[in-house]
């Protein structure tokens, strides 16, 4: 059963999300590491799976233009932006960069 302590680490993993590239990552990421430092028997990898099984519903970014998954960020076709999102998890600005894109 969830105790007050519980749902203030919750509350806690949220709320630091907002400062994150990726915030749904972030507190899939987050939630999945408290959850098996609470129970040793957790499947994280089975919980990480769980919470990426949905039908994306994308929409045209204001910022990017990409076509955006407004669950989960997935940028229809992309596998990095220029707005910072990546597949990997990482900067994919950065990523661009490094693999020579001009993006100026």
């Amino acid at each position: 059963m969830l105790s007050r302590r519980h749902y203030q680490e919750i509350a806690k993993i949220i709320a630091e999300s907002r400062w994150e590239w990726d915030p749904v990552g972030y507190i899939q990421e987050n939630l999945s590491s408290y959850f098996a430092q609470e129970n040793p028997r957790f499947d994280k990898e089975k919980f990480l799976a769980a919470c990426h099984e949905h039908e994306h519903d994308y929409l045209r970014s204001t910022y990017c233009g990409a076509m955006v998954c407004d669950r989960c960020g997935d940028h229809q076709g992309f596998d990095r932006c220029y707005c910072g999102w990546a597949v990997s998890g990482g900067n994919g600005r950065q990523e661009l960069i490094e693999m020579g894109e001009n993006i100026d």
